[in-house]
């Protein structure tokens, strides 16, 4: 069983929030046009969405035991 994570869709999601990312800076003024900062954040994000995409779990782990039934009331 292979134990990779999703390191496409890490990298998608990462890519695609690095552009947005350098949009948002762009459009309020954060940044100049002329800034490397554009440049570099996409592919920075990237890379750490492959990281984490490689990293993370697939899924949850096993799922917790059933709690023990109660006991039937004793009248006294």
């Amino acid at each position: 069983m292979r134990r990779h994570g999703r390191p496409v869709l890490g990298a998608i999601a990462g890519l695609f929030f690095g552009v947005f990312l350098a949009f948002d800076l762009l459009a309020f003024k954060a940044v100049a046009s002329d800034s490397p900062l554009l440049l570099v954040l996409p592919v920075a994000m990237l890379i750490v969405g492959i990281v984490l995409g490689v990293w993370a779990p697939l899924r949850r782990g096993p799922a917790p035991l059933a709690p023990a039934t109660p006991a039937a009331p004793t009248t006294d």
